[in-house]
């Protein structure tokens, strides 16, 4: 499987019999985030799609940084002075990405992201599935449980931070 990928760290050891070296790094998507990337401030000042949100995260001063976005999800519309974020250029796009519970993949070789969908349906809609198999617990080497004595609330408030409404939910 071809991976194009950015070494960060290169470090050889040497013992008796034995020759080490050891190679890590990032993919190309790498070259979007610190110390690669500058930390930029990003926004909407009018409405977009959160596609079209990701081509502005993608742009400096009007000129495409030769990266594309491959959407895998439903398109929502932002509306104008809702979205702002400060960081790199991946932090942005993870940021809006993560709005409706998608991540980002990046393609192994190319300067190409995917949206992808974190679950291929969503949680409120496991109960109605049929697995695609079943494994049984008689196969389990171990199982545990743990007591996690939590706060008790009764009621959590939501609420959009420049625009949208205050809910309790």
């Amino acid at each position: 499987v071809a991976y194009r990928f950015l070494v960060e760290k290169i470090g050889t050891e040497r013992t008796f019999g034995s020759n080490t070296v050891r190679v890590s790094g990032r993919g190309k998507s790498a070259f979007l985030d610190s110390p690669y990337a500058p930390s930029m401030f990003f926004g909407n000042t009018t409405s977009r799609t959160a596609q079209q949100l990701m081509g502005d995260v993608l742009t400096l001063n009007g000129v495409p940084l030769d990266w594309t976005v491959n959407w895998g999800i439903t398109d929502w519309v932002v509306p104008g002075n809702v979205w702002t974020h400060q960081g790199s250029y991946i932090s942005a796009l993870t940021n809006i990405a993560a709005a409706p519970g998608a991540y980002i993949q990046p393609h192994p070789t190319l300067q190409q992201l995917y949206v992808l969908p974190r679950y291929p349906v969503m949680p409120h809609q496991w109960g109605d599935l049929t697995p695609d198999f079943d494994i049984p617990s008689a196969v389990m080497t171990r199982e545990g449980i743990e007591r996690n004595d939590l706060p008790v609330y009764d009621r959590v408030f939501v609420s959009g931070t420049t625009a949208g409404v205050l809910g309790q939910v």
